[in-house]
């Protein structure tokens, strides 16, 4: 007996492993693995179901060869946003952050470098109500969620991250708090926050992407879906 479907399933289940096609492009691998054995089923009656399997599934070819096909078609949207996001960022710590800023209790300055912003925040955490400070520690401690994402998704294969495009746009919202502060928000700062906005985003997109194309069935109801 040879169950066309559980077939598919375990084909599915190694390419998740040794591959790096998102849902979606398996999804459609596998419509088309399925169809080129309902043909060679249909033009050769002398062809057993298995031998038909084996071929169009060689036919296919392997994890590696399908990965490197579907990444000739182009990069992902997402990829290129997040890119851009990460350049942003980093561009942000050389620019003006704030004019007229003061280091806590102490003298001011003329303005407060990208790379400065972080230590700015911590440091004036003291200095005001409560619900102010608690926001400039979390102001200056978002930075840590751009690193998290380049150490997420640094991999050809990057594990999956929900909680990060949520932390991020929030994140983003979060920091516009500083823009109504008296510190003159400089270049640097719109910088830093659109780079937040765009890899929140990127990583938004990222998700919709690697979702399936259409839920999870049981069986499939047409077609050669189970021989014997």
């Amino acid at each position: 007996m040879f169950d066309l479907d559980a077939e598919l399933r375990r084909w599915r289940e190694r390419q998740e492993h040794t591959s790096s096609l998102s849902p979606r492009e398996l999804d459609e691998l596998e419509d088309h693995l399925r169809a080129r054995v309902d043909l060679l089923l249909e033009t050769d009656a002398t062809l057993a179901p298995q031998q038909a399997f084996k071929t169009a599934r060689k036919e296919l070819g392997q994890s590696a060869a399908l990965s490197s096909e579907f990444a000739k078609s182009g990069s992902p949207r997402w990829r290129k946003l997040l890119v851009a996001g990460w350049a942003m960022y980093a561009v942000s710590f050389f620019l003006p952050a704030a004019h007229n800023f003061r280091w806590g209790t102490g003298s001011g300055q003329d303005f407060l470098w990208g790379w400065q912003a972080p230590i700015g925040a911590l440091l004036a955490a003291g200095d005001g109500a409560f619900w102010l400070s608690l926001l400039r520690v979390l102001s200056g401690l978002s930075n840590a969620l751009v690193l998290a994402t380049f150490l997420k998704l640094k991999g050809s294969r990057p594990p999956e991250s929900t909680w990060l495009a949520p932390s991020l746009m929030g994140a983003t919202l979060l920091n516009l708090h500083w823009a109504a502060q008296q510190i003159g928000p400089g270049i640097g700062y719109w910088v830093w926050i659109a780079s937040f906005a765009c890899i929140g985003s990127a990583l938004w997109m990222r998700a919709r992407e690697r979702a399936p194309a259409r839920p999870p069935t049981p069986a499939h109801t047409s077609g050669q879906g189970v021989f014997e």
